[in-house]
């Protein structure tokens, strides 16, 4: 990989995986579509091979690698400096996220354990208990990494790159592995809700992420495993296909889509800064192609956005099975030009805010 690729300052292939990301989201979380039955099928396949969960990973081992790439690059230089990195995570994050809990607070009257669990970023584990339908629901995600960002950069400063290599690639693997198996044996309803959603569990996919960027860091190949998790996710994801029916909500397969799912993750982010070639073809120039790389810059916007208007316009999975072409179709467009009005009104003065503070 050339040097030029690797400047993770900006990345074509890095929006395109983001897009790509938020796509497989509203994939799984828009309702199906009134006298469609062709497009339901789709709709009804996604949920079944869990693209929804597939969107969820790629971000977070996105975020795994970029945070790592930013605190190993500082570290490099001298000193990790904690405020910076806080004050850049605040910048990027808090304005448009309390701006919508705030709309969800005055429209929706939300005012329970939904919005504040919320607004402190503990809502994954608020939502693994509640599972009545809310348009809040999908911030869970984004507590998980705000859990990450509140010990990650001291653990990076602490921690010598072998012993943060291990940390990445074997200890942690390994003890979510046996912290599954345990919970799975005491209590296999709870261990479901937890795998999915609590932050001990999703340090699998930031980990692996944080993997990619040491090693890249290192300047050692990542293409052998990238290979090695494309053929173990794959074997792991058509068990879970073959035997969708069997293993139904079982332990076992909240584990195997855990990891096949994350593994996946990683595999699709190497490819995209390695390359993968496919009959002398690189099938990753579509993450730079232009559509994918303008909804990559607007994903944080696009994901946080759709979940509340699907809830406002009553056609949230939670509240309806299938919605008229024409609600569906509104609810699209307004998520998509909300997310770029927000984008280019806001955050990209707030990115450029963030820039000259902490450069």
């Amino acid at each position: 990989i050339s040097h030029r690729q690797l400047n993770m300052n900006y990345s074509k292939e890095l929006d395109g995986l983001r897009a790509t990301a938020v796509l497989l989201v509203l994939w799984a979380h828009f309702p199906k579509i009134e006298g469609f039955q062709l497009l339901n099928t789709v709709i009804e396949t996604g949920a079944r091979i869990g693209v929804g969960y597939f969107g969820v990973d790629l971000f977070f081992v996105l975020s795994g690698f970029l945070i790592t790439s930013n605190l190993l690059k500082e570290k490099k230089q001298g000193t990790i400096s904690i405020w910076k990195f806080y004050g850049k995570r605040l910048l990027r994050i808090a304005p448009i996220y309390y701006i919508s809990l705030i709309f969800c607070w005055f429209y929706f009257g939300s005012t329970g354990y939904d919005i504040v669990s919320s607004a402190f970023y503990v809502s994954n584990y608020y939502f693994v208990f509640d599972e009545s339908g809310g348009p809040l629901r999908h911030t869970w995600s984004l507590s998980v990494e705000e859990q990450f960002y509140l010990f990650w950069p001291f653990i990076v400063t602490l921690l010598s790159i072998a012993n943060l290599k291990k940390l990445t690639i074997i200890y942690t693997p390994l003890l979510i592995f046996l912290l599954a198996i345990a919970l799975v044996s005491w209590n296999e309803y709870i261990a479901n809700r937890l795998i999915y959603r609590a932050t001990p569990f999703r340090m699998l996919s930031l980990c692996l992420g944080a993997y990619l960027a040491i090693r890249i860091a290192q300047n050692q190949p990542i293409i052998r495993f990238k290979w090695l998790c494309l053929t173990i996710s794959g074997i792991t994801l058509l068990i879970l296909v073959l035997l969708f029916d069997t293993l139904q909500l079982t332990g076992i397969k909240s584990i195997l889509t855990m990891y096949g799912f994350s593994l996946l993750s990683f595999a699709m982010v190497c490819g995209a800064y390695s390359g993968l070639f496919i009959q002398g073809r690189n099938v990753f120039w579509l993450f730079r192609s232009r559509p994918l790389v303008s909804i990559g810059k607007v994903s944080y916007g696009l994901y946080l956005y759709h979940a509340i208007i699907l809830f406002a316009l009553n056609i949230c999975k939670y509240q309806v099975d299938s919605a008229p072409l024409s609600t569906w179709l509104i609810a699209l467009t307004l998520s998509i030009l909300l997310a770029y009005l927000s984008y280019y009104l806001l955050e990209r003065n707030l990115l450029n805010l963030k820039d000259r503070l902490f450069s």
